[in-house]
């Protein structure tokens, strides 16, 4: 019986807290949000987190020769892998980051597409021809294995390749 007063004395004093104290629910979601935090691995570097499949591949991209700015390059697995990506810079130079945006792709096969970007509304961009910027007609291909660190790609636009000097 003592027992029994003791859990109702419990349950009043809980009835008896003000209603807009929240002091309970705050300490679960608190405690909830501890949790997480250590689960996620909160305060690990990055870097650990990489997986050792992973190798480190940058490249430049150019286009008639000149340096092709703000576009993205895709590398596509021809057979089983994931994405990778990277944007050149100024210089035509790009770093890949896969789907997780680790730095980095998986050893293998791959199907290049490029495009240019437009930032900013009426920005012009260079001129790239259509199948170099679809997985259907990319002609680009590339390997990469574990030694893999630099990739250069050369582009020439059909329409550039047939000008006539006069």
């Amino acid at each position: 019986m003592s027992k029994m007063m003791q859990n109702s004395n419990v349950a009043h004093s809980l009835r008896q807290m003000p209603r807009g104290s929240n002091w309970l629910s705050i300490s679960w979601l608190v405690a909830a949000l501890a949790c997480c935090a250590c689960c996620l691995g909160c305060g690990q570097p990055l870097a650990t987190k990489t997986p050792a499949n992973l190798v480190q591949v940058a490249g430049r991209v150019t286009l008639n020769n000149q340096p092709l700015t703000r576009a993205s390059v895709l590398f596509l697995p021809i057979e089983s892998g994931s994405r990778a990506r990277g944007m050149t810079n100024a210089n035509g130079e790009f770093h890949l980051l896969d789907e997780s945006e680790l730095a980095g792709i998986a050893p293998g096969e791959y199907l290049i597409v490029f495009k240019p970007l437009t930032l900013l509304p009426g920005e012009s961009t260079q001129p790239l021809d259509k199948d170099y910027q679809s997985p259907d007609s990319t002609p680009v291909r590339a390997t990469v294995s574990e030694d893999t660190e630099l990739l250069n790609f050369q582009l020439t636009n059909r329409a550039s390749a047939y000008r006539i000097k006069i």
